[in-house]
């Protein structure tokens, strides 16, 4: 069992943003470990900030563990469930909500909602703790104006609400190699995302997890 300090939910409340070398080498952890995750077959559904906990003897932020797997679930039967948290919910999964009747009718979800869950946090790491209305207008593609980012961090970002990256994706993208690698950094063009909107502001390979059922 890893022993836990706060929760990356508080280090955002009391510290503000990271920076972006820091926040990339957070998602590239995070990406890792819900790869894990994933072959094992299980959904988290409830991917968030305060279900992210900084390692107890962390000697940086970045050194996070996933925690909270109270809905996480490795049934297909149950992949058309209308958990999580509002403000961290694909769309695959706010449409399931209400949804009862006939299964060859209902709608499934699979492990992409938990990547979807983590665009939103990389878009809070970066921009701070976020309220609800402003995640909103990133989920329908929309980006604030005036962001103090890189190209190459807002094409990340962007990516995730239209293009749906996946983790291979996510770990694969020039913002997170650049920002983790060791080595000698390269030119990366960007490559920009079409069809995105923009509006006004006011918007490990050593983790090892285990999923207890419910009797």
């Amino acid at each position: 069992m890893e022993l836990c300090g706060p929760s990356l939910c508080h280090r955002l409340i009391k510290g503000g943003p990271l920076g972006e070398k820091e926040a990339a080498k957070t998602i590239q952890r995070l990406a890792e470990a819900l790869k894990g995750i994933h072959t094992s077959g299980i959904i988290h559904r409830n991917l968030k900030p305060e279900n992210i906990f900084v390692k107890l003897d962390a000697t940086a932020v970045h050194e996070v563990v996933i925690g909270d797997f109270g809905v996480a679930t490795d049934d297909p039967k149950e992949m058309s469930q209308y958990y999580g948290t509002g403000k961290y919910m694909a769309p695959e999964v706010t449409s399931c909500k209400g949804g009862h009747g006939d299964a060859r009718t209902q709608s499934f979800y699979t492990t992409a909602i938990d990547v979807w869950a983590l665009g939103v946090i990389t878009y809070e790491l970066l921009r701070g703790y976020k309220q609800f209305r402003e995640i909103e207008l990133f989920r329908a593609g929309e980006f604030p104006d005036g962001c103090p980012l890189s190209d190459e961090a807002e094409d990340f970002i962007c990516g995730m609400p239209i293009e749906r990256l996946t983790l291979d994706g996510v770990l694969e993208h020039p913002w997170i190699v650049e920002n983790c690698s060791s080595k000698i950094k390269k030119t990366i063009h960007r490559r920009r995302r079409c069809g995105v909107k923009r509006s006004a502001p006011g918007f490990s390979s050593d983790l090892v997890v285990t999923k207890v059922r419910a009797a």
